[in-house]
Order: C-alpha cells, then sequence, then structure tokens
C-alpha cells in the first residue's frame, strides 16, 4: 500500500472543472486499496464531491477551517509536529504544508494547479520536499500568455516545476508556453484527456427551420479567463439585430453583475439569458445548438468536449488544446482572442447554419474516437508506480 497526498489549490469557487481528475484518480486510488489524503479550502459548504471521497476513506484537511484554530487543536498539532520532527530534517522553517506531510508521511505528493502561477508561493515548501526526497508531481488547468513575472515568482516557479518528477497538463500548448516562461525542460511532461460529465450521448436536436438559433456559453461567469464580455460586444454588431437567435450563458460566477449590465448597455436583454448552473450538461445541449468557447486563456475546457460529445459544434479560439480538438469548417470554428475575430467566427457560424445538425454528428464521432476517458484510472496506475519510485 502507498500513501498519497492530494493539495488542490482552488480558492476561489467550492468547485470547479478542475478538481474532476484529481478526484476521480484519488477514487481509483482507494479502490486499490491505498491511503489518500487530501487538502482543500475551506468553505461553508462541503463541496458534495469531496464528501463522498470522505466516505469511500479519503482523510480531509481543510485549510482555513476555523475549528482548525481553536487553540487546543493547535496545541495538539505542535506537539505532534515536535514529536516526528526529528524525521524530517529539511522541514527547518514552519509551513502548513510541510506540517500535513509530517502528518500524512506520502509517498507521492500531487499538487493540482487550478492556474500555472498561483502555485509560486508554495515553491519554498515544495523545495523542503525534495531536499527530503519525497516525490512530487504537478498537474496544470491553466496557462496564460500574458502573465507577467517578477524574479521572485519565476525562480520560485522555476524550482517548483524543475523539482517535479512529473509535470501534466491538458494541452501540449501549455507544456510548451511554461517551459518557455520559465526557460526550463520540464520533466516527466505529460498531456492528460480530462473526464467529461455527461452520458456521451448524442442529444436530440430541439427546435425546427423557423426556430431561434441556440448558442450556449459553458463556465463561469469570469471574463478574464471565459472571455464573456467580448462575446456580447460580438454579438452586438448591427447586423445580429434581426436575426432570429439566443444566447444562453450557463454557470456561477463574481462577475454576472457585470454582464448583465453590459448585456443592457448593448441592448441584448431580450437575446441573452443567464441560465445558473446545472448539474445536469446533457439537458443543457438537448436545448442549444452551438457551444461558444472564446476564452482568452484555457488549457482543455471539458465544457468543449461534453458539447462535442452532446453531438454540437463549437466556436473556438486558438487557445490551449481548442484548436486540435476542432476542425474549421467541419466540427466547428476557430478564432483568436479580441472582438473583431470573434465577430468574424460568428459570421462564418451562421453561414453554416443549415450544417449545424451535421457538423455536430462529426464533432461526437471525432470527440468519441479521439479521447481516453479511461484517463484517471491509468493516471491512477502511474501514480502508484511513481510512489514506487519508477522513474516517468
Amino acid at each position: 500500500m502507498s500513501r498519497f497526498l492530494f493539495i488542490s489549490t482552488s480558492e476561489a469557487l467550492p468547485w470547479g472543472g478542475s478538481e474532476v481528475l484529481w478526484l476521480l484518480i484519488a477514487g481509483e486510488l482507494l479502490q486499490q486499496g491505498h491511503h489518500v489524503a487530501f487538502s482543500y479550502q475551506h468553505f461553508a459548504e462541503e463541496p458534495a464531491p469531496l464528501t463522498a471521497l470522505k466516505k469511500g476513506g479519503a482523510v480531509s484537511h481543510y485549510r482555513g477551517d476555523p475549528a482548525e484554530a481553536a487553540p487546543a487543536r493547535r496545541i495538539l498539532r505542535a506537539l505532534r509536529r515536535k514529536k516526528i520532527r526529528a524525521s524530517f530534517p529539511a522541514f527547518t522553517d514552519p509551513h502548513w504544508l510541510l506540517s500535513l506531510v509530517m502528518e500524512e508521511r506520502p509517498d507521492l505528493v500531487v499538487l493540482n494547479a487550478c492556474d500555472a502561477y498561483m502555485i509560486w508561493p508554495l515553491g519554498h515548501a515544495f523545495a523542503a520536499l525534495r531536499r527530503q526526497g519525497i516525490p512530487y508531481t504537478v498537474m496544470c488547468h491553466l496557462e496564460d500568455e500574458s502573465y507577467m513575472f517578477n524574479p521572485q515568482k519565476r525562480d520560485a516557479l522555476t524550482a517548483l516545476y524543475g523539482g517535479a518528477v512529473e509535470v501534466s497538463f491538458g494541452a501540449p500548448f501549455g507544456a510548451a508556453l511554461v517551459a518557455r516562461q520559465l526557460a526550463i525542460r520540464l520533466p516527466g511532461v505529460m498531456v492528460f484527456d480530462n473526464p467529461r460529465n455527461c452520458s456521451g450521448e448524442i442529444q436530440l436536436w430541439s427546435g425546427d427551420a423557423s426556430s431561434a438559433a441556440r448558442f450556449a456559453c459553458v463556465g463561469r461567469l469570469d471574463v478574464t479567463a471565459k472571455g464573456q464580455d467580448v462575446l456580447l460586444a460580438a454579438f452586438a454588431g448591427s447586423v445580429w439585430r434581426e436575426r432570429n437567435w439566443k444566447l444562453s450563458f450557463y454557470g456561477k460566477g463574481w462577475e454576472k453583475d457585470y454582464l448583465e449590465k453590459l448585456t443592457v448597455m448593448y441592448g441584448l436583454e431580450n437575446k441573452v439569458e443567464f441560465s445558473g448552473f446545472q448539474p445536469g450538461i446533457d439537458s443543457v445541449w438537448a436545448r442549444e445548438h452551438v457551444c461558444l468557447q472564446t476564452s482568452p486563456k484555457e488549457g482543455t475546457p471539458m465544457t468543449v468536449v461534453e458539447a462535442m460529445s452532446a453531438g454540437r459544434p463549437c466556436l473556438v479560439t486558438d487557445i490551449g488544446r481548442m484548436p486540435d480538438l476542432i476542425h474549421e469548417g467541419h466540427t466547428g470554428w476557430v478564432c483568436s482572442r479580441g472582438v473583431a475575430s470573434v465577430a468574424a467566427a460568428l459570421e462564418r457560424t451562421w453561414a453554416q447554419r443549415s450544417e449545424w445538425q451535421i457538423m455536430g454528428r462529426r464533432a461526437h464521432e471525432a470527440i468519441s474516437a479521439g479521447w481516453n476517458f479511461d484517463y484517471p484510472k491509468e493516471m491512477a496506475e502511474r501514480y502508484v508506480r511513481l510512489a514506487s519510485g519508477e522513474k516517468p
């Protein structure tokens, strides 16, 4: 039996798409009889997937949990650390992550990075893990060409990534970008296929030729990551005033108020709907026709994989792995970032609206043939090998 410690860097929202892969890997490891612990940001309401993982036998450690700040618990933790500190001579400075490692004694630490750069404050702690001989791997879900470095952040990230036994990304683009940004050859690079949260079946096409064309943008309401503001600006063009269409935003986020105001400013109140979070993605695509993912920065959004699985064409930006998934004019449309480029792609989309249904079937066939839906199980098996000391 090996011991694994998963560390999630999710802090803004209780749950997101970047959490699904590590959770499923952890579940696979539990089924194989391994010890699994995880560290997660405390939220008032525990995400249901984490509750289920705990019921399966995982040990939870919540950062920022008010109960853990009680004096009695702090004293007990300090006494435990003092008792076992001799076994960890490299841990010379106090840090929550090192305290957690001393308690869990993992054979492998898995750092799940929602953002490839936000992990830089952990560089010092992971350097101590490396000196102690504890292997760790980093799983990245989002990279950004426009990220601004200062020397402190770059040095911390260079040491953190350079010391990992393996670094995995959702797209080859991300691996190449981070290597260039840090000027290092990343160790043990892997590209993962995220799991989809849908049935994988083609959804029936709704409406008829006289019905409104339905566009959908699925994801958290965060314009810096998902670009919903650019999408609204593109639809605000005069050519769209007389066309029969609807746009639905599915998801929650801190910028809903801003996007609602932008919708009013552009006079699109009768065209745009805010549909909130929907737990069943199949029900979304049973209603909608075209997936719009105009992200200015991205890894591999599962919204695109799920839309293709449901038999829907996708309009995407040429970011991350999205241009590898979509064949222009065949399974969808690809554009660069910015209002003008998105607007031009929407025009190409509208010109092919009589082909949307057949394009959706092609998209389903392409993703079904080209995506590894058993990846969590394969990744769990690889982590067992890494924990035993095997080199990637």
